[in-house]
């Protein structure tokens, strides 16, 4: 199942996403099978505030799990995991 990872960064935290980025980075790419895409949320000229991930795993505790062992995970102040299901493009296209 995909599941919709929404993660407020902590503003305090921002020098400390710095300092993480490349670890993070590092995780994601040793897991890109489940990683199906994410990335920041807000204008680009602005420090980010968010940052949403959409995992294909089979349940909310292992996105949860997924979400813990990011080198992120320090600088969120608040974590939400959803059920996802994607129907544009595709339920659009079948219907034609």
């Amino acid at each position: 199942m995909t599941y919709f990872v929404h993660c407020m960064i902590a503003s305090e935290a921002l020098s400390m996403m710095v300092e993480l980025r490349e670890r993070h980075l590092g995780y994601i790419r040793g897991h890109l099978a489940t990683v199906k895409y994410g990335g920041l949320v807000g204008e680009e000229d602005r420090p980010p505030e968010r940052l949403c991930y959409f995992l294909d795993l089979p349940s909310r505790d292992a996105a949860l799990r997924f979400v813990e062992a990011d080198p992120y995970r320090p600088i969120f102040e608040r974590v939400e995991v959803l059920p996802f299901q994607q129907r544009i493009p595709g339920a659009l296209s079948e219907e034609s």
